[in-house]
């Protein structure tokens, strides 16, 4: 006697593991914007950055990361 998969639950299952996977590699994307961001920083404070504009422009980056990071999440559940 064969038993078989129910369908629309293994379905399910999959898209979520497939939209944990997704985040996963959302997350590894923003953690080198912040890593960027705080060497950035340490730059800055040691000694004046060339263009101060990027520090701006790379908190909102990461901002934007968060919104976004954010708004998946939610999706997903």
């Amino acid at each position: 006697m064969t038993r078989k998969l129910p369908l629309i639950p293994t379905i399910l299952v999959a898209l979520a593991v497939a939209a944990m996977v997704g985040l996963g590699f959302w997350q590894l994307e923003r953690r080198t914007e912040k890593e960027a961001l705080r060497k950035m920083q340490f730059a800055h404070q040691i000694s004046s950055v060339e263009n101060p504009m990027k520090l701006k422009e790379t908190r909102k980056l990461i901002a934007r990361l968060n919104t976004e990071l954010t708004a998946k999440q939610n999706a997903t559940k």
